[in-house]
Protein backbone atom coordinates (compact mmCIF):
# COMPACT_ATOMS: atom_id res chain seq x y z
CA UNK A 1 0.00 0.00 0.00
CA UNK A 2 1.26 3.59 -1.02
CA UNK A 3 1.26 6.67 1.64
CA UNK A 4 -1.27 9.06 0.35
CA UNK A 5 -0.26 12.53 1.95
CA UNK A 6 -4.13 14.29 2.79
CA UNK A 7 -4.54 16.98 5.41
CA UNK A 8 -7.87 16.29 7.81
CA UNK A 9 -9.42 19.31 9.34
CA UNK A 10 -12.14 19.27 11.99
CA UNK A 11 -14.33 22.13 12.00
CA UNK A 12 -15.78 23.03 15.26
CA UNK A 13 -19.02 24.89 16.47
CA UNK A 14 -18.80 26.91 19.28
CA UNK A 15 -21.27 29.65 20.26
CA UNK A 16 -23.22 29.66 17.15
CA UNK A 17 -19.92 30.58 14.84
CA UNK A 18 -17.57 27.81 13.05
CA UNK A 19 -14.12 28.01 13.74
CA UNK A 20 -10.96 25.66 12.38
CA UNK A 21 -9.68 23.86 14.69
CA UNK A 22 -5.78 23.07 14.85
CA UNK A 23 -6.20 19.04 14.47
CA UNK A 24 -4.52 17.87 11.45
CA UNK A 25 -3.91 13.95 10.78
CA UNK A 26 -1.66 13.04 7.67
CA UNK A 27 -3.11 10.05 6.22
CA UNK A 28 -1.74 6.58 6.60
CA UNK A 29 -1.45 3.38 5.73
CA UNK A 30 -0.91 -0.19 6.74
CA UNK A 31 2.28 -1.60 4.70
CA UNK A 32 1.80 -4.87 5.64
CA UNK A 33 -0.82 -7.16 6.69
CA UNK A 34 -1.05 -10.74 6.97
CA UNK A 35 -2.53 -12.29 3.63
CA UNK A 36 -5.78 -12.92 2.81
CA UNK A 37 -7.35 -9.18 4.36
CA UNK A 38 -8.80 -7.08 2.52
CA UNK A 39 -10.27 -3.63 3.23
CA UNK A 40 -13.84 -3.65 3.91
CA UNK A 41 -14.40 0.10 5.10
CA UNK A 42 -12.56 3.88 6.13
CA UNK A 43 -14.30 6.16 7.68
CA UNK A 44 -12.68 9.74 8.13
CA UNK A 45 -14.17 11.33 10.96
CA UNK A 46 -13.25 14.98 11.92
CA UNK A 47 -9.94 14.35 13.55
CA UNK A 48 -9.51 10.15 13.33
CA UNK A 49 -9.50 7.87 10.55
CA UNK A 50 -10.51 4.41 10.93
CA UNK A 51 -10.42 1.38 8.71
CA UNK A 52 -12.03 -2.14 8.84
CA UNK A 53 -10.04 -4.98 7.28
CA UNK A 54 -11.92 -8.75 6.72
CA UNK A 55 -10.44 -12.24 6.56
CA UNK A 56 -12.72 -15.12 6.96
CA UNK A 57 -15.87 -12.83 8.22
CA UNK A 58 -13.75 -11.21 10.71
CA UNK A 59 -12.94 -7.55 10.79
CA UNK A 60 -9.51 -6.00 12.34
CA UNK A 61 -9.75 -2.64 13.20
CA UNK A 62 -6.96 -0.08 12.27
CA UNK A 63 -7.40 3.51 14.14
CA UNK A 64 -5.51 6.74 14.42
CA UNK A 65 -6.17 10.01 15.60
CA UNK A 66 -4.77 13.30 16.80
CA UNK A 67 -6.81 12.58 19.96
CA UNK A 68 -6.71 10.02 23.10
CA UNK A 69 -8.02 6.61 21.27
CA UNK A 70 -10.07 4.41 23.66
CA UNK A 71 -7.97 1.66 25.04
CA UNK A 72 -9.16 -1.87 27.23
CA UNK A 73 -9.07 -1.99 30.96
CA UNK A 74 -6.67 -4.20 32.74
CA UNK A 75 -2.94 -5.28 32.48
CA UNK A 76 -1.12 -5.45 29.32
CA UNK A 77 2.37 -5.75 28.49
CA UNK A 78 4.85 -3.39 27.36
CA UNK A 79 6.15 -3.75 23.70
CA UNK A 80 7.98 -1.83 20.90
CA UNK A 81 6.77 -0.69 17.91
CA UNK A 82 9.90 0.55 15.75
CA UNK A 83 11.85 1.92 19.58
CA UNK A 84 8.88 3.32 20.50
CA UNK A 85 6.98 2.25 23.76
CA UNK A 86 3.44 0.33 22.90
CA UNK A 87 0.75 -1.00 24.88
CA UNK A 88 -0.41 -4.54 24.33
CA UNK A 89 -3.46 -5.98 25.69
CA UNK A 90 -4.76 -9.88 25.20
CA UNK A 91 -8.08 -11.03 24.49
CA UNK A 92 -10.18 -11.88 27.72
CA UNK A 93 -11.93 -14.07 25.53
CA UNK A 94 -10.25 -15.02 22.39
CA UNK A 95 -12.48 -16.59 19.87
CA UNK A 96 -12.32 -20.74 20.12
CA UNK A 97 -11.44 -22.41 16.44
CA UNK A 98 -15.15 -23.63 16.93
CA UNK A 99 -16.18 -19.64 17.27
CA UNK A 100 -14.16 -19.05 14.29
CA UNK A 101 -15.02 -21.49 11.89
CA UNK A 102 -18.62 -20.57 12.53
CA UNK A 103 -18.08 -16.66 12.24
CA UNK A 104 -16.30 -17.80 8.60
CA UNK A 105 -19.43 -19.71 7.92
CA UNK A 106 -21.86 -17.29 9.53
CA UNK A 107 -20.48 -14.30 7.39
CA UNK A 108 -20.83 -15.25 3.68
CA UNK A 109 -19.87 -12.03 2.22
CA UNK A 110 -20.43 -9.76 5.23
CA UNK A 111 -18.21 -9.70 8.54
CA UNK A 112 -18.04 -9.10 12.09
CA UNK A 113 -16.74 -6.91 13.93
CA UNK A 114 -15.25 -8.57 17.25
CA UNK A 115 -16.15 -6.84 20.61
CA UNK A 116 -13.18 -5.54 22.76
CA UNK A 117 -13.18 -8.30 24.91
CA UNK A 118 -12.50 -10.46 22.22
CA UNK A 119 -9.86 -8.80 20.64
CA UNK A 120 -6.02 -8.05 21.18
CA UNK A 121 -5.50 -4.72 21.50
CA UNK A 122 -1.94 -2.74 20.28
CA UNK A 123 -1.55 0.81 20.93
CA UNK A 124 1.04 3.30 20.75
CA UNK A 125 1.59 7.08 20.17
CA UNK A 126 4.08 8.97 17.12
CA UNK A 127 6.35 10.79 19.20
CA UNK A 128 7.31 12.87 16.53
CA UNK A 129 3.79 13.90 15.34
CA UNK A 130 2.03 13.18 18.23
CA UNK A 131 -0.59 11.23 16.50
CA UNK A 132 -2.57 8.04 18.57
CA UNK A 133 -2.72 4.60 16.82
CA UNK A 134 -4.88 1.50 17.89
CA UNK A 135 -5.12 -2.06 16.26
CA UNK A 136 -7.65 -4.64 17.43
CA UNK A 137 -7.33 -7.86 15.98
CA UNK A 138 -7.61 -11.62 16.41
CA UNK A 139 -3.73 -11.67 15.50
CA UNK A 140 -1.20 -12.52 17.59
CA UNK A 141 0.92 -10.57 19.62
CA UNK A 142 3.94 -10.85 17.08
CA UNK A 143 1.50 -10.34 14.04
CA UNK A 144 0.27 -6.77 15.51
CA UNK A 145 3.59 -5.27 16.26
CA UNK A 146 4.74 -6.26 12.40
CA UNK A 147 1.39 -4.43 11.37
CA UNK A 148 2.69 -1.29 13.25
CA UNK A 149 6.15 -1.46 12.47
CA UNK A 150 4.79 -0.94 8.49
CA UNK A 151 2.56 1.71 9.04
CA UNK A 152 3.29 4.49 6.25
Amino acid sequence: LHKAIRRQRQMCIRDRSIALCAAEVDSYNLGWLPQGYSLMEHYAMLDTSQEHWVKDGIALSWTYSAAPLGLPDGEYNVVRVNGTEARFWTAEEPYTEAELKEEKEYSGSGYTIPGMKHTNTLAWQDPDTGVYFRLQSIQDQDTMVRMAENVK
